[in-house]
């Protein structure tokens, strides 16, 4: 224990003046063609980040490590948020292997913790990946057999994720601040048949121009993506609210200031606003398992949900303010034929343009459905599950 004691006070010295005092480079991993967005909500719920600018699949940005914990903690959108470790060109693996050698891996893993490596090329003359990902694992055995790391407590993740993209001989080192993707909020236990990402389903909430003290109808819910995601937001609780992160199991962590973030958005937190989002399905089972959900987080009071058919009701039986429709229909194997699917959607866009004139909407479909210009709307697409979907939205 006493030779163990001055190596670990000089480890939380280096980790001190190396990564917690110094400014870092994440990248924000988004979903295709919704960069835009996640630049967007960074720069209004992290006004502080700086250098934040569009990459592929994703938005770079700079900032101090706890700076991360707000991130996973806040953004709704991003898939993954990874930091930076090392860039640098390589042409072949032995000077890919050089380079490699130089990371301080003490500074940024747990000594008790399992990696695993994620690897990526492109157009690179460097392009067997066990080869790229064998020489990472070995580095930091080399590593832990020469110099002192530390022990995490209590470990959150099953193991650490390190990923390593070669474009054009550029490498870049980076490693996963997050865990399981983000769009696994904690909340969610029960499943419907192709449901969206809450990652999607909050970026669209955004596109079609949610606002938090506006109603908000989902009347195909299925397991209620759309409305947990609207809920969290008008009740001012974070996306990342009620789940751990790989960072917590950094050398670097900081408890203490993780726990005063938490506390300072706890203040923030209201759940005792009247309903304004409005669910409803035709599948009674569906119905019962999110009320379920609901009450055991304690949503009821901002999520109104109720078994019934779109077509049969209109949306001044749950609200006499105009706010957002937002449709995830059901299509491709769910639906059957092309011509099924093309009649429902006629069909609900009937229903929209009937009975709600003055609202926003949001409506989901396969690339294949054209929908005739009885009001404005705009077009943005997306792919989900392997899927290129369109987003109709606008104003009816």
């Amino acid at each position: 224990m006493n030779n163990i004691q001055p190596l670990q006070k000089t480890l939380e010295k280096r980790i001190k003046k190396h990564i917690i005092g110094k400014n870092r480079t994440f990248f924000a991993a988004t979903p295709p063609n919704l960069e835009n967005i996640c630049k967007k909500e960074i720069e209004n719920i992290l006004p502080d980040m700086k250098d934040i600018h569009i990459e592929t699949g994703g938005v770079e940005f700079s900032g101090k490590v706890h700076d991360c914990y707000f991130a996973n903690l806040k953004l709704f959108v991003t898939n993954k948020i990874l930091m930076r470790i090392l860039k640098f060109k390589a042409t072949n693996l032995r000077q890919f292997e050089k380079k490699i050698s130089t990371i301080a891996w003490e500074l940024y893993l747990p000594a008790n913790l399992i990696c695993s490596v994620n690897v990526t090329t492109k157009t690179s003359r460097i392009y067997h990946k066990g080869a790229v990902s064998e020489y990472i694992l070995k580095s930091i055995d080399i590593r832990k057999n020469t110099v002192f790391f530390k022990k995490t407590d209590n470990i959150k993740s099953n193991c650490m994720q390190i990923f390593v993209r070669i474009i054009d001989d550029e490498c870049t080192v980076s490693l996963d601040t997050s865990g399981d993707l983000l769009h696994k909020r904690g909340i969610k236990k029960h499943k419907a048949s192709a449901p969206v990402r809450e990652t999607i389903a909050s970026s669209i909430l955004a596109i079609a121009g949610y606002e938090p003290e506006d109603p908000l109808v989902d009347p195909m819910c299925g397991s209620g993506t759309f409305a947990i995601e609207a809920a969290l937001k008008q009740s001012n609780i974070p996306a990342g609210w009620n789940r751990d992160f790989a960072f917590m199991d950094w050398p670097c962590f900081s408890e203490k200031r993780w726990l005063y973030i938490k506390k300072k958005e706890a203040e923030k937190i209201s759940l005792l606003k009247p309903a304004n989002i409005f669910s409803s399905d035709i599948n009674k089972e569906r119905c019962k398992e999110f009320k379920g959900q609901i009450k055991k987080f304690t949503f009821q009071s901002v999520i109104k949900i109720s078994c019934m058919d779109f077509f049969l009701f209109s949306p001044q039986q749950m609200t006499n303010k105009k706010g957002l429709v937002v449709i995830n229909p059901p299509y491709g194997h769910r639906m059957g034929s092309k011509t099924k699917s093309r009649k429902l959607f006629q069909g609900i866009f009937k229903k929209l343009n009937m009975d709600y004139q003055g609202w926003k909407f949001a409506v989901i479909t396969p690339k294949h459905i054209s929908v005739k210009k009885d009001f404005k709307f705009n077009t943005h697409s997306f792919t989900h599950g392997g899927l290129t979907l369109n987003l109709f939205y606008g104003t009816i």
